[in-house]
């Protein structure tokens, strides 16, 4: 009687497991931040260095991009290529903040490629002879590459997953930052925003991707259940070798349908528990397919008692 009543009690459990990880799976993302923002800082310029006094307010002391990059693992190159070459092709939209619109691609590409005019030599006078100056000189092509980003601001959603116990950061938008230099060379401005896209949504992918690790989760323990539950029956009914695969199969199977039905009835416990008398009623005549005349009968014996049992309790 003590063996039947934990062969009951433990089906029970594995009913209970799975209807916690069902509302767990329905209520699995947990929004812990709507809209954050993360720095990533970049060695930076002609050298290649990073300026410390952002941080120690040391203006004197630098830092080589070797030491910066051990620090800071990023592949700013690979960030910045892959975003531009988005923008250009369609595939990402780029905006300024000031004012706060889509730039054009036109716009674009006045970021990406200036002419600087400033050390161009220029004549006394204008051709017309008037006064003025005029460039007698070709403008220096500058294009903004990855070694004048400075850092990145990246806006974020942080969102934890209850199933997996994985934490998701959903970014929204990427800022790029640069600096200014005067005619010497010598910066005085470390960080000056230039532009910034906005991601596009991939809640879906993300959502087909932790579908499928909740899925592997609960057919482990789906299998772990039947294991179990298989392991328990064998106790009290003596399996043979083909016998034991059977009842495992059966249990497994059990162990998933229970998971469905807590999921599909989440919110209807009358339809819930019409749907889980249902699979119970499955099991037992699967169960009852593989059983000998004398393990069925010692198995409905043993049902029979735990249900007197029952009765007496209550």
């Amino acid at each position: 009687m003590k063996k039947n009543a934990v062969v009951l009690m433990l089906l029970a459990l594995a009913n209970c497991n799975l209807n916690i990880k069902a509302q767990e799976s329905k209520n699995r993302k947990v929004l812990w931040a709507e809209n954050v923002q993360t720095i990533i800082p970049f060695a930076y310029g002609a050298g290649n260095i990073r300026d410390t006094f952002a941080w120690n307010h040391n203006f004197k002391e630098t830092i080589i991009s070797s030491n910066w990059n051990a620090a800071f693992q990023y592949d700013k190159e690979k960030i910045f290529s892959t975003i531009v070459k988005a923008v250009l092709s369609g595939k990402l939209k780029a905006y300024t903040n000031c004012p706060n619109e889509e730039l054009t691609p036109k716009e674009f590409n006045k970021i990406l490629v200036q002419w600087d005019t400033s050390k161009i030599p220029m004549s006394a006078m204008t051709k017309d002879g008037s006064d003025g100056q005029i460039p007698t000189g070709t403008p220096i092509r500058k294009e903004l590459t990855a070694a004048d980003i400075t850092q990145l601001k990246l806006n974020e959603k942080i969102e934890f997953d209850t199933i997996t116990y994985t934490l998701t950061k959903k970014v929204s938008t990427i800022t790029f930052f640069t600096y200014e230099a005067n005619e010497t060379g010598e910066i005085f401005r470390q960080n000056k925003e230039i532009f910034y896209v906005k991601l596009k949504d991939i809640s879906a992918s993300e959502d087909e991707e932790r579908t499928a690790l909740i899925t592997k989760q609960l057919n482990a323990d789906s299998e772990e259940s039947a294991n179990a539950n298989t392991l328990k029956l064998d106790e009290l009914l003596n399996f043979n070798t083909e016998q034991g695969k059977l009842a495992f199969q059966i249990c497994f199977q059990y162990a998933k349908q229970v998971y469905a039905d807590e999921c599909k009835f989440a919110n209807n416990n009358k339809a819930m528990m019409d749907a889980l008398k249902h699979t119970d009623i499955n099991f037992e005549n699967n169960l009852a397919k593989i059983l000998t005349a004398e393990q069925k009968k010692k198995y409905d014996g043993l049902k029979l008692g735990e249900k007197e049992k029952l009765k007496t309790v209550h």
